[in-house]
């Protein structure tokens, strides 16, 4: 598996988006992810039901991306279990 970094990330919110259809709100998410005089609450939830497999790259990237824009705010929910044993 490799390593998850702030772009894999990225890359899945853009598919995501891309996927449901709106694709067009990227470009200004991303823009406003960026811009120091704003702030973006990203919620993510559920990590508990990502794959075993993947649940370590997946952290790395949710920690890279916030290292990453530290201006913004987080919210990432699962069962602590599975955020602090991929953090161990």
């Amino acid at each position: 598996m490799p390593k998850g970094t702030a772009q894999l990330l990225a890359d899945y919110i853009g598919h995501l988006l891309e996927e449901r259809g709106i694709a067009e709100y990227w470009d200004t998410l991303r823009r406003t992810l960026l811009a120091r005089d704003q702030a973006v609450v990203v919620l993510l939830d559920g990590l508990d039901e990502v794959d075993v497999a993947r649940r370590r790259a997946v952290v790395e990237a949710v920690d890279d991306f916030a290292r990453t824009h530290p201006h913004n705010r987080y919210l990432v929910t699962c069962r602590v279990y599975a955020y602090l044993s991929e953090r161990a």
